[in-house]
């Protein structure tokens, strides 16, 4: 696409072409979930997609399971800053997947 219709669709997207930009990112996170099924972060962005796509449930079960993941990982690494902050972010996505 052109430049011009690149800087369109990033700002005035079409109902459809946001309809099929959350498919995309939903089928690659998905994917990546498949290829990678202990990496928390992947659940966590995938949560927050379903939150914006109004699914609270399935946001609910990928926060959780990043909760979990994240919990076991901070364990782990000697420093725990990137899990902690997954573990954080987790925790917030939950707590608005529940409202």
């Amino acid at each position: 696409p052109s430049f011009w219709s690149t800087v369109r669709r990033f700002f005035f997207s079409t109902s459809a072409e946001k309809r099929d930009d959350s498919r995309l990112r939903l089928t690659v996170l998905t994917h990546a979930i498949e290829t990678y099924p202990a990496s928390a972060v992947n659940y966590v962005l995938r949560g927050e997609l379903h939150l914006e796509l109004k699914q609270m449930g399935l946001a609910q079960e990928d926060f959780e399971q990043a909760i979990v993941l994240a919990e076991k990982q901070y364990e782990q690494d000697r420093w725990g800053l990137g899990s902690q902050a997954i573990l954080d972010r987790a925790w917030r996505g939950l707590q608005q997947s529940v409202r």
